[in-house]
């Protein structure tokens, strides 16, 4: 099927309903027309959707309509595979509606990654209309007709048993390579799960072998491939595990399960991504309090443990990050420690006089950059920020300047959230977020991201960017990330920047190559221990740069398997 056609267009009818088409009309007329109509809608109905809904909050392409076609094809039971960045999420939002639509589904289940978790609530909420409760607890899985979960949530004992348990109409699993394995926890879970219609969503459906295609068809088809045995004889290469024998079968067989689209092959074209980095001096004020803090971090972090109460690594770590967003934000933190009566005596002497040092600080040096960029800048802006006490106060010197700006948090209930957005698309200037908002949003009527403060972790920063440079977007995207100079800040953005080069890859493109590291999940943590474990900035930036040369291998390690799927797909 060519990128030009209708993929839900019905085909020309056949003789008979002609016929009766152009026949007089009346009762017995319309009567055995209605008949004719629903035997003939019968029998493509397994071929093409015969249903799209039209939400104007969704923009699809050609490519994802296709994909709703060829999914009823597959009787709902399919690997969507597409290259990252052409909208999988999308794609199983239609799916979903059209069964919704055909009467099909009542009840169905998402299974994503944590971190995404709220993300796909929004995607679908805003999107398709559709209220998804997270679930989390034993008692919930049968209770709510549409959920999302994280996957370790699910396969947890206390949960397993319930979900497999219910009759799912549909569930669909994020980030299915995860699947790979048959012997894993995941897969057993996903397997023991009893749903008539099951997607599976992985841009990298193959990342080390081609048997870990063959577990991820088996729960799509179980049997389909034949054995495990029959599979490595047929169809496994000896020369290169990625590839396979007998590739004309192999594409045959995967075509009847597997739905793939490369961009190349797609209307959509990606805009660029534009970075500009912009240092900024500590004020002699804010140097003190970061050269305190440090020293008392440097005293105590490797002797607190990871959950002690009232003070402890994560909170040390939260701090280091405070210090370079603003006084507020530590100074709220602080006082919180010091009412804790766990905390010793004298890190409480310590704590008190850095929040002496940060409650004198009345102007921050990076706001006034941020507003100095502001007045520079053309068009709408979202200002990204980790908390809320800086978003708090970057509010307020909007509004003294006079300013229109709107907050967006991850507490506001979804009408605050709605009103909040509609704001900003009509007659409000800026966007002050945190990296908890704005998740699942259409903002690409906004080309201008300037990063307040930037996550230790790359994922973080690419969700960020993901609101505005995706699927839609016509124009470059700008992004500005402000940090002070001689401070972690610098070596996290030169880390990003320079070594994982993370503003020049596509959306999704980053979660792939993470996944295929050493740190993966750890890095935030791995950063940190470097930072207080380097004698000199020298020795630290080399440490640094082996984060980066083991990014830099895992991108060739990507680079190969894309190349991989490409010679099979």
């Amino acid at each position: 099927m060519s990128s030009d056609q209708d993929p839900l267009a019905i085909p020309a009818a056949p003789d008979e309903l002609a016929e009766l088409l152009a026949s007089p009309p009346g009762p017995a007329a319309d009567y055995f027309l209605k008949l004719a109509g629903h035997r003939y809608r019968a029998s493509v109905e397994q071929q093409y959707a015969h249903f799209l809904p039209d939400f104007p909050e969704v923009r699809y392409y050609s490519h994802q309509i296709a994909t709703v076609a060829q999914t009823v094809r597959m009787k709902g039971r399919a690997i969507l595979a597409d290259e990252v960045g052409l909208g999988k999420t999308i794609e199983a939002g239609l799916v979903l509606r059209e069964y919704i639509a055909q009467g099909l589904i009542r009840r169905f289940l998402v299974l994503t990654p944590a971190s995404l978790v709220q993300q796909w609530r929004e995607e679908l909420r805003v999107k398709f209309r559709l209220n998804c409760q997270v679930a989390t607890e034993a008692g919930q899985w049968a209770s709510y007709p549409f959920l999302i979960a994280s996957i370790d949530t699910a396969k947890s004992s206390r949960n397993r048993r319930e979900i497999s348990s219910v009759k799912w109409d549909l569930m669909i699993v994020d980030e299915a390579h995860k699947l790979k394995n048959h012997k894993s926890q995941n897969w057993k879970f996903v397997s023991s799960v009893s749903t008539k219609f099951l997607l599976l969503l992985t841009a990298t459906p193959i990342q080390n072998t081609l048997e870990e295609l063959y577990n991820l068809v088996f729960l799509i088809r179980p049997g389909y491939l034949k054995t495990r045995k029959f599979f490595r004889k047929h169809f496994t290469n000896q020369g290169d595990s990625r590839v396979p024998a007998n590739p004309n079968d192999f594409k045959r067989l995967l075509s009847k399960v597997l739905i793939r689209h490369r961009r190349e092959e797609t209307a959509v074209k990606f805009t660029h991504r534009k970075v500009h980095l912009i240092p900024v001096e500590f004020s002699p004020a804010e140097n003190a309090v970061y050269k305190t803090l440090n020293g008392f971090i440097d005293s105590c972090y490797f002797t607190v443990s990871h959950v002690e109460k009232g003070l402890n690594r994560l909170t040390l770590m939260l701090m280091e990050r405070m210090v370079t967003s603003s006084p507020r934000a530590l100074a709220k933190t602080i006082s919180k420690i010091l009412d804790n009566p766990y905390v010793p005596y004298l890190y409480g002497v310590s704590l008190k006089r850095v929040l002496a040092e940060a409650e004198r600080i009345s102007i921050v040096s990076k706001a006034k950059k941020v507003l100095e960029l502001i007045e520079g800048l053309d068009g709408k802006v979202i200002i990204f920020t980790q908390f809320r006490e800086s978003q708090e106060y970057l509010a307020e010197l909007l509004n003294a300047r006079g300013i229109s700006n709107v907050k967006f948090f991850g507490s506001l209930n979804g009408r605050q959230k709605d009103e909040a957005i509609v704001q900003f698309s009509k007659d409000v200037r800026i966007l002050v977020s945190t990296d908890s908002g704005a998740e699942g949003r259409n903002l690409q009527f906004c080309k201008t991201i300037i990063n307040y403060d930037l996550p230790w972790n790359p994922m973080k920063v690419e969700q960020r960017i993901g609101r505005i440079h995706r699927l839609g977007q016509t124009n470059d995207v700008a992004v500005f990330n402000v940090y002070y100079k001689d401070s972690i800040e610098e070596y996290v953005v030169e880390l990003l920047t320079k070594k994982i080069r993370l503003f020049k890859l596509i959306v999704g493109e980053l979660d792939v190559i993470l996944g295929l590291t050493r740190f993966k999940g750890n890095l935030e943590s791995h950063i940190m221990d470097l930072y207080l474990t380097s004698r000199t900035k020298g020795e630290l930036k080399r440490k640094l740069a082996e984060i980066g040369e083991d990014f830099q291998d895992a991108v060739k390690e990507y680079e190969k398997i894309k190349a991989a799927q490409n010679e099979i797909f």
